[in-house]
């Protein structure tokens, strides 16, 4: 009987070749897993760069708020910032900073020049997965810097 087919079943040349789907589905997971462990540790990146920004820019902010009382309520009435007391506060905010496992070697230094203040804070991120990737390194040294200047009430309206 030869009908349409030809007296072949259909799906009936595929049926050998079912097996073959087996061999492919540990290779898409393992590729799954791979681009997923990617996208892990470039997020972890990306968090520890935006954190070490936050981290400038907050030792910044606080460093504005040390005032050399002698020279702002003094005869002169100008603004002055303590380098001392500013980097001290930067130093406790890179400290609670380098309590995340996440990062080591977590610094941040403080310059003032009068009413005007830059912090430069830098940290290693270590990625989870990175290490096992070949070319990829097991840590990333991130640096950001930012700047903050003190108002003077004086100059106000």
């Amino acid at each position: 009987m030869s009908g349409v087919n030809g007296g072949v079943r259909p799906g009936a040349c595929w049926q050998d070749e079912e097996a073959n789907v087996l061999a492919l589905v540990p290779a898409a997971v393992v590729i799954v897993l791979g681009l997923a462990a990617l996208v892990l540790d470039g997020a972890l990146l990306y968090l520890g760069e935006r954190r070490v920004a936050d981290l400038a820019a907050a030792a910044a902010t606080d460093a504005t708020g040390y005032l050399v009382e002698e020279a702002f309520y003094g005869e002169q009435g100008r603004v002055q910032l303590d380098q001392a007391a500013g980097q001290s506060r930067a130093e406790m905010l890179a400290a609670s900073l380098g309590e995340d496992r996440g990062f080591e070697d977590v610094s941040c230094q403080i310059v003032v020049d009068e009413a005007a203040v830059v912090a430069r804070c830098r940290a290693v991120v270590r990625p989870v997965l990175a290490p096992f990737w070949p070319g990829l390194g097991s840590e990333v040294r991130v640096s950001a810097e930012e700047r903050a200047v003190a108002l003077d009430p004086m100059a106000l309206p």
